[in-house]
């Protein structure tokens, strides 16, 4: 549970894990190609109870009939959605001006074509930030997913969640290579993104 009290904190925190959990392990797909969403990601998330946040992005996900899909597969309560900005930018070239499409308009799309969804969450295209883009985040979203590097967080420590580094998995690479990581993170009780 991310917990975030703006009146009394400067960032949001991680409280500690939902029922007594003794770590997380998070799952985000981004973009939002067709291949993403229906039955057979439900199907592997119900079959392993796994949860996972679908990192959208406007320009991708157009079409009318793609967001249909996507609403069928997100009443399953498998997936939830959060952003991936406007139209998939790299963030450092951006000029201030941009940032309100790429991030406010992103988030209220979203939010419109999933009305069951909170979209609290972001992933920053191409896992660059600057300071800039990162305090114009803090209005519409509670954290930001960036790619390069992984971390694991510990609740309860202060941590940069505008900045969560997670291991990615691209061609070549499977979870299996990972197995240490999440090793790691349920015996320290971390969340693995």
């Amino acid at each position: 549970q991310i917990t975030y009290l703006k009146e009394t904190l400067d960032a949001p925190f991680l409280a500690p894990w939902f029922n007594n959990y003794k770590s997380a392990i998070s799952f985000t797909f981004d973009d939002g190609y067709h291949a993403q969403t229906g039955p057979n990601v439900n199907e592997i998330f119900a079959k392993y109870n796994f949860r996972g946040t679908m990192m959208l992005g406007p320009c991708f996900i157009q079409d009318q009939s793609l967001i249909d899909s996507w609403n069928e597969s997100l009443k399953a309560g498998y997936l939830d959605v959060g952003c991936h900005a406007y139209n998939h930018k790299e963030p450092t070239t951006l000029d201030p001006s941009e940032y309100e499409h790429e991030i406010k308009d992103a988030v209220e799309f979203l939010r419109e074509k999933f009305p069951t969804q909170n979209v609290l969450t972001f992933a920053t295209p191409f896992a660059h930030i600057n300071d800039p883009y990162q305090d114009f985040l803090d209005d519409f979203v509670i954290t930001n997913r960036l790619e390069a590097g992984g971390d694991l967080i510990v609740p309860g420590k202060e941590q940069d969640l505008y900045r969560v580094k997670a291991y990615s998995l691209n061609t070549g690479v499977n979870v299996g290579a990972l197995l240490p990581n999440i090793e790691q993170a349920v015996k320290n009780g971390q969340w693995i993104v």
